[in-house]
């Protein structure tokens, strides 16, 4: 097996020794082989597990892998509920005798009502939450999250992508954001060139229902050349999202 091109989250390394691989699949920064024994190996970025193959995992049969997930279709060594055909010898233990023995007379005895009243209950059956409940995934390419600083050029937009787990209407930042600061650059720190970049007059928010992800259009300044800057996502839920960038 080989892999070549990206590679910041060394999903392009393939394992020392790999071989007898039958399937490969790829996910947004990780990549899954199936062996010819119907073992998986994963390898690449691993921020929700998506290469934590489980222990013990055989018998693997086809993989597929998503943004940030990987599933595996396989066949249990020892199938569920399998039918042992032992046949039950009849058995010839003849039924016990009836002994007519007459049942007990009823007494009769009346039941004194209770009339003890049943206090309501005013517990409510829906409890209000704070805000919309978001499940954030991202960002996606062509923006990596932090602490990775993000390399591009001052005066262009950059399209910034993720999800929230459906669609919440263009409604869903807090007051005054999303906005940026500047911040000191870290030359020890990981960094990667952003590969799409846009020209537009301002930022913008857009959704897209085929992919169930948002993307904001960030337009920078040109006087931000030289300098870093942190973009700060604020959602209106109270939960917040940053991305930094290093502009040239």
């Amino acid at each position: 097996m080989v892999a070549w091109g990206r590679n910041d989250y060394g999903q392009a390394n393939v394992p020392a020794g790999l071989t007898g691989v039958t399937a490969i699949a790829g996910g947004l920064n990780h990549t899954v082989a199936l062996k010819n024994d119907g073992t998986v190996v994963a390898w690449g970025r691993n921020d929700y597990g998506q290469t934590n193959v489980p222990s013990g995992l055989s018998g693997v049969t086809a993989i597929a892998a998503g943004a940030e997930h990987t599933v595996a279709l396989y066949t249990p060594s020892t199938p569920a509920n399998t039918p042992t055909n032992t046949p039950v010898p009849p058995t010839n233990t003849p039924l016990p005798t009836p002994t007519n023995t007459p049942l007990p007379t009823p007494t009769n005895t009346p039941v004194p009502p209770t009339n003890t009243p049943v206090p309501p209950t005013n517990t409510p059956t829906n409890t209000p939450t704070s805000g919309p409940v978001y499940q954030f995934r991202g960002f996606f390419a062509p923006v990596d999250d932090a602490p990775i600083f993000n390399q591009m050029k001052a005066g262009r937009a950059v399209p910034i992508k993720f999800s929230l787990g459906g669609d919440f209407g263009l409604n869903i930042f807090a007051a005054g954001f999303p906005k940026s600061q500047q911040m000191n650059c870290n030359p020890s720190a990981s960094s990667d060139s952003v590969e799409v970049t846009l020209s537009v007059s301002g930022s913008s928010l857009s959704y897209d229902a085929s992919t169930r992800t948002y993307t904001y259009v960030w337009k920078t300044e040109k006087s931000w050349a030289g300098t870093c800057r942190q973009v700060i996502m604020q959602f209106n839920n109270g939960t917040t999202q940053h991305a930094n960038f290093n502009f040239q």
